[in-house]
C-alpha cells in the first residue's frame, strides 16, 4: 500500500488543545491564510479527526492524531493537551513525538509550518485576522420541536451538579425533542427517553457532524459556556449560555442569552428552566415580529440571518421595502417595474444577471412560473429557501408539481392574506446547480 505523502508546497499546522480554542482561537486563523495570503498552497493539518468538518471548507487533508496519543488520555486544556488539568504544558517529549511523527506526511522543504501558541495564551491569536464560516447541514424533521443541550464542563472546567442536569433533561423532554452531546463520553445521565437523542455515547468520527444537523434544526440550544456552545453559535442557532460569555466571541452574531454564575453549585433547575421558557418565547415573539413586518410568512423565517443575499420577483412596492427595511439584506436582486435606489439593491431584467449563492429566492409572480422556478433554484445555495406567492392559486400548485418533480412543498398563510409556499434547498432535485 503507498504511503500517503504531500509532496507539494503546503501549509502544515497541528492542533491537540480544546474544542474551545480550535473554534475561537485557531481555525479562523488558518481560514484567513488560505483565503487571503496562501490561496495556492495545500493546508494539511493534525488534530483530533472529529474537527475535520469545522476546517473541510479549506482543509486539504485533515490527519488524525496517532492512536497512541488517544490511549495516553491526554486531555485539551487551552493549546495544549495534558494528563492533569493542574499542568500548564504538554511534556515536550510528547510535543516533539507529535511534530516528528506529522513529520513524515509532507515535504518539509515545500512546507510552511505554523504552530500554535502555548499554554493558555489569547493575547497573540487575538491580534490576527480570522475568517469564520457559518456551519451549516441537512433537514432534521421530528414530530416535536429540537432542543440541543450540552451538559458538560465549561472552558475552564467547572460544571452544574449531574443531578440537576438530569432533572433539567428530564422536564425538556416531555415537551422538546433533546439532543444532548457532550465530547465526556462518561457523563453519568439517564439518556434512554424516547425524546432524547443520546450523542453522548455517540463517538464515531462523524459525531461533531451529527451534532451540528442537529443544532441547524433545533429552536435553541442550551449548555454550559465551552466548546459544543461555541459550536452552536457558529450553526447560528440561538444559545442559551451557563457561564461567563465574551459577546465579543459571538463572530456570526448568532442569538445568545447567558447568565453568569459565581459559583455553579448555586443553581437549580428552576432557574433553569425558567431561563430556557423565556428565552424561546423572546424568540418566537422575534420571530412573529419579523413576519409581521415583513409581511411573508417564509421570509419570516430568515429573522435569525446576517448579510442576506435574496431574489424579489416583484410588483409589490410595500413587499420590497418590507424586505429591506426588516431583513439584514447585503444584496437584493430585484426583478420589477419598480426601480428602487438603494445601494443594496441590483435591479435586474432577467434572471441571467444573478449570482448563483443566494439565501433566498421570493416569486410574487405567476407569469412564467415553471421557468422562475427552476431557474431560482439554481440560483439558491445549499440549505437556502426558494419560496412564493398564491398557492391558492390553481396554476400556481401545477408549476409547483411541474418544476420540483413532485418534492413535497411548505405552504401557510398569514392571517388576511393568500397561502404562500416555500421550500429549502437540502438537496439538488434538478441535478445541477
Amino acid at each position: 500500500m503507498e504511503k500517503l505523502y504531500i509532496d507539494d508546497d503546503c501549509v502544515t499546522s497541528f492542533f491537540i488543545g480544546s474544542l474551545y480554542y480550535f473554534i475561537q482561537k485557531w481555525q479562523g486563523y488558518l481560514r484567513y491564510l488560505k483565503f487571503e495570503k496562501y490561496q495556492d498552497k495545500k493546508f494539511v493539518l493534525m488534530t483530533n479527526i472529529k474537527f475535520h468538518c469545522l476546517v473541510s471548507d479549506f482543509s486539504y487533508l485533515t490527519l488524525d492524531l496517532p492512536v497512541e496519543f488517544y490511549k495516553m488520555g491526554f486531555q485539551g486544556k487551552g493549546y495544549e493537551a495534558v494528563l492533569d488539568q493542574r499542568e500548564e504544558l504538554t511534556s515536550p517529549h510528547i510535543y516533539s513525538q507529535l511534530i516528528k511523527y506529522f513529520r513524515n506526511y509532507y515535504n518539509r522543504d515545500k512546507a510552511i509550518e505554523i504552530w500554535t501558541p502555548r499554554n493558555s495564551d489569547t493575547f497573540w491569536i487575538d491580534k490576527k485576522p480570522q475568517i469564520f464560516t457559518q456551519y451549516v447541514s441537512n433537514l432534521i424533521e421530528h414530530d416535536k420541536p429540537i432542543i440541543s443541550i450540552f451538559p458538560g464542563n465549561d472552558i475552564n472546567g467547572f460544571n452544574i451538579p449531574p443531578v440537576i442536569w438530569q432533572r433539567v433533561i428530564d422536564i425538556l423532554s416531555q415537551h422538546y425533542i433533546l439532543v444532548v452531546s457532550s465530547l465526556d463520553t462518561n457523563l453519568s445521565l439517564r439518556l434512554d427517553n424516547e425524546n432524547i437523542v443520546n450523542l453522548v455515547s455517540y463517538n464515531e468520527d462523524d459525531k461533531l457532524e451529527q451534532i451540528i444537523g442537529y443544532l441547524n434544526n433545533s429552536i435553541c440550544s442550551v449548555g454550559m459556556n465551552n466548546g459544543l456552545a461555541h459550536v452552536g453559535i457558529f450553526t447560528r442557532c440561538p444559545t442559551y449560555l451557563i457561564g461567563n460569555f465574551d459577546e465579543r466571541e459571538n463572530h456570526s452574531e448568532t442569538i445568545t442569552a447567558s447568565r453568569k454564575l459565581s459559583d455553579y453549585r448555586a443553581i437549580d433547575e428552576k432557574t433553569i428552566l425558567d431561563d430556557v421558557e423565556l428565552f424561546i418565547r423572546k424568540l418566537m415573539e422575534l420571530e412573529e415580529s419579523t413576519i409581521r413586518k415583513v409581511g411573508r410568512l417564509p421570509l419570516g423565517i430568515l429573522y435569525n440571518h446576517i448579510r442576506i443575499e435574496g431574489l424579489l420577483i416583484t410588483d409589490d412596492l410595500m413587499l420590497i421595502d418590507n424586505v429591506l427595511e426588516n431583513l439584514d439584506i447585503s444584496k437584493l436582486y430585484l426583478k420589477s417595474k419598480y426601480k428602487m435606489e438603494d445601494e443594496r439593491v441590483i435591479n435586474i431584467k432577467s434572471l441571467k444577471e444573478v449570482k448563483a449563492g443566494l439565501n433566498f429566492a421570493y416569486i410574487d409572480s405567476v407569469k412564467n412560473l415553471n421557468k422562475n422556478i427552476k431557474d431560482s433554484w439554481n440560483l439558491v445555495k445549499e440549505y437556502g429557501i426558494l419560496a412564493g406567492s398564491n398557492f391558492d392559486n390553481y396554476d400556481v400548485k401545477i408549476a409547483l408539481q411541474k418544476a420540483l418533480s413532485g418534492k413535497e412543498v411548505n405552504y401557510g398563510k398569514i392571517e388576511g392574506q393568500s397561502y404562500e409556499w416555500w421550500i429549502q434547498k437540502d438537496d439538488n432535485i434538478f441535478g445541477n446547480g
